[in-house]
């Protein structure tokens, strides 16, 4: 008698259950399609989403990388430019250069003859200067050959005027200068120093009468010491001042 009652409720509880379980689980077609289609729609919407971002990122990667390359671009083509313009300058002022040393450099002393009013030259040219070697005729008859410097006698030269006076020594500025010595035509002599066209230092001078003076000189005449030899023998020797003996 018990057992049978178990069963009765036994099956009434089971029976119970499945009426519950269709009153929570029973759904209508279309409500079953609207949950597929959640289910299933949610997780496309995450990867659309996910795809969109990552496509973002690579277009501002791509973006970033194509500005870099410009700047990089834009850097070298800078540098390039700056490269060319330093070695333009260069190369100009190396053209320049040139310019300005070629016709020096090209410039050479030509010999030729050459009329000054009434005075002539012949010798070596250069820039309109006389140069080197040459010889000047003047109008008077004086005439110099000899070496020349800027259109000036400079160096070594023979100077013989027309009153019968020679020189043959050195020449500075037109001037006698150094070591040299004057004949003049009367037949006196000095061969000694030279300073701004006088006798100036040591020197010996002849006499055409005999006498011999060796010693100093300053301003063309005997200044300092020196010795006076006379024709006749005799001897001055000490200090001379204005061509005076003194003492």
């Amino acid at each position: 008698m018990q057992d049978d009652k178990r069963k009765v409720l036994g099956l009434k509880s089971k029976e119970s259950k499945k009426a519950d379980l269709s009153k929570t689980s029973v759904l209508n077609p279309k409500e079953i399609e609207v949950v597929k289609t959640g289910l299933i729609n949610k997780p496309k919407r995450k990867i659309k989403k996910k795809t969109i971002i990552i496509l973002a990122i690579i277009a501002l990667l791509v973006l970033w990388g194509i500005s870099n390359q410009n700047d990089s671009q834009s850097n070298k083509t800078a540098v390039n430019n700056t490269a060319v313009t330093e070695s333009t300058k260069k190369q100009n002022s190396t053209d320049q250069n040139k310019a300005q040393t070629q016709p020096i450099e090209q410039a050479q002393p030509t010999k030729t003859t050459k009329n000054y009013d009434k005075d002539v030259y012949d010798g070596y040219i250069k820039d309109n200067k006389k140069v080197q070697q040459g010889k000047y005729t003047w109008a008077n008859g004086n005439v110099y050959e000899g070496e020349w410097k800027d259109d000036k006698m400079e160096g070594k030269g023979v100077l013989k005027k027309s009153n019968g006076d020679s020189y043959n020594g050195g020449f500075a500025n037109n001037k006698k200068q150094g070591q040299g010595t004057y004949t003049w035509a009367n037949g006196d002599s000095y061969e000694g120093s030279w300073e701004n066209d006088k006798m100036n230092g040591k020197g010996i001078y002849h006499f055409k009468n005999g006498d011999v003076y060796d010693g100093e000189w300053s301003n063309n005449m005997m200044n300092g010491t020196g010795k006076y030899t006379y024709k006749d023998g005799q001897v001055q020797e000490g200090q001379w001042e204005n061509n005076k003996f003194k003492k």
